[in-house]
């Protein structure tokens, strides 16, 4: 069978009060790209639309640094640059206590 790899992610989410932090797992099959952010969007049109975000930092099964945006009635993550100013504003929205 296949041997996952599994990885903890923080998911930041919000909530009607305020900041709501879970904690997940995503599983990775060996060879398999499915979950790794490959390249990034310029921009979201409707930014009302994000809901959350994970963090994908570079390892042995992704290769790239990137912000995952959780879309509203999406079911697939949208991957974006976090160095993008755009990204940053986005994500100090979707959680008000990061720093930078």
């Amino acid at each position: 069978g296949d041997v996952g790899i599994i990885l903890d992610s923080t998911v930041h989410n919000i909530s009607k009060r305020g900041g709501l932090f879970l904690r997940y797992s995503l599983t990775f099959s060996p060879g398999s790209y499915g979950k790794c952010c490959l390249g990034y969007v310029n921009d979201i049109k409707k930014k009302r639309n994000i809901v959350g975000y994970t963090m994908q930092e570079p390892n042995t099964v992704c290769n790239m640094t990137a912000v995952l945006f959780q879309m509203k009635k999406k079911s697939k993550p949208v991957c974006a640059n976090p160095d993008d100013d755009w990204v940053q504003r986005e994500m100090k929205r979707l959680d008000p206590s990061m720093l930078h």
